[in-house]
């Protein structure tokens, strides 16, 4: 049985292994600077696919409630999660996200991140994109412009690789 700390210590080993630079993350205010937090709106039609084995759902990201993070109003990606409406356990998984580009975080060899660091992901709801929270330490790599898509799948060799928190949550 491998112990808390030695998965820990292997998940930040794979993270500082996979040739990310120092975090590089900025959260720009846009039209979106607005610190309260709101109920969601009515919707804006800017959507996010979130994809699990042979289930696809766009999500509607103006229709969820938003979370000042910096003092800009982001929608948490564990609530695009569950809007989506997958029933799989989302800490059993792990994420990749794509930018409308093509752009993916593996293209600059950091690994897909576990669903365990959802509740500290964020995506802005008009620009779609993507910034996580500076604890995490995360190189610019994972803060993903424009992103198109969440795909969800188990992860490789039935070992969670993927990064975890700081805290081994």
């Amino acid at each position: 049985m491998i112990s808390r700390g030695m998965f820990i210590g292997a998940a930040l080993s794979l993270l500082l292994a996979a040739g990310c630079g120092a975090s590089d993350q900025t959260v720009n205010s846009g039209a979106n600077g607005n610190p309260s937090s709101d109920g969601g709106a009515d919707g804006n039609g800017v959507t996010l696919q979130v994809a699990y084995e042979s289930q696809s759902v766009p999500v509607d990201l103006g229709t969820l409630a938003t979370s000042s993070y910096k003092g800009v109003n982001l929608v948490k990606l564990s609530d695009v999660w569950a809007a989506s409406g997958i029933s799989a356990d989302r800490s059993a998984l792990e994420f990749e996200f794509v930018g409308a580009d093509g752009f993916k975080p593996s293209i600059k060899g950091c690994a897909d991140l576990s669903g365990i660091l959802l509740d500290q992901g964020y995506i802005d709801p008009t620009t779609r994109n993507l910034t996580w929270d500076e604890t995490l330490g995360f190189s610019g790599c994972y803060s993903v412009k424009g992103a198109a898509k969440m795909n969800a799948h188990a992860p490789v060799d039935g070992a969670d690789s993927g990064a975890v928190d700081a805290a081994g949550e």
